[in-house]
């Protein structure tokens, strides 16, 4: 059991819309550490922005310290028609995913006492590049 326990915590399970990582041995980073505050876009092919020159807005997230992280991607605001602003919250679909996960991880962690499952939970603004930036963070 020891050995299969071990493999387990080098292991990274993506699915979408979560992501999974066991954070003991240090191999990933720890969700106690603060995510950086602004992401870089890598590629600005149409924007005929330079990398320098642009800088997404900072990352909304939502985080609970656990053993096991979940991570969640989701469209808590919408898409804004400028290019680099996220809309309004979206009330009906995006807040209610993230307070669903919540109480869900909630519950879970009051009835387990050995562990805790915690979340790194993050706003995607209902853009696919900037969403596909918050996933590749959860891999960093």
């Amino acid at each position: 059991m020891g050995e299969v326990f071990y493999t387990l915590i080098t292991l990274v399970v993506l699915w979408s819309p979560f992501a999974v990582c066991l954070n003991h041995t240090g191999w990933l980073r720890r969700v106690s550490q603060p995510p950086f505050p602004e992401v870089r876009m890598r590629h600005m092919r149409h924007s005929g922005l330079s990398t320098e020159q642009f800088i997404w807005p900072l990352k909304k997230e939502a985080v609970v310290e656990g053993d096991l992280l979940l991570g969640g991607l989701m469209m808590v605001h919408s898409r804004e028609d400028t290019q680099f602003t996220c809309g309004p919250i979206m009330a009906q679909g995006g807040i209610q995913t993230v307070e669903t996960m919540l109480y869900t991880l909630d519950q879970i962690n009051k009835q387990w006492t050995k562990f805790k499952i915690g979340a790194l939970i993050l706003d995607d603004c209902d853009k696919d590049t900037y969403g596909l930036e918050m996933a590749i963070d959860f891999i960093k």
